[in-house]
């Protein structure tokens, strides 16, 4: 059913990045990490320093829509997740 089916796939690992290259996944929609883990320690050290009124009551970040016209874009190459092999 590949291109026929409208699928969305959410993350930017390896394996769904591929799969938007094959054609089976029709876009993914890729986090933001380095600003979500350098949030939640800015938030973190605020709340132990006593800095409670600096942290937002709410955060919502963009994400990144990856698509097969796009995924090799300066845009969006960024936020491809790189996996190394366990050993």
């Amino acid at each position: 059913m590949k291109g026929k089916i409208f699928v969305a796939g959410y993350d930017g690992e390896p394996a769904e990045v591929n799969f938007l290259k094959e054609g089976v996944f029709t876009m993914i929609v890729i986090q933001k990490p380095l600003i979500e883990g350098t949030d939640g320690v800015l938030f973190a050290y605020d709340y132990l320093t006593g800095h409670k009124a600096a942290i937002p009551k709410s955060v919502a970040l963009t994400n990144v829509v990856a698509t097969q016209e796009n995924v090799n874009s300066p845009a969006v190459a960024p936020y491809i997740y790189e996996t190394t092999p366990v050993k």
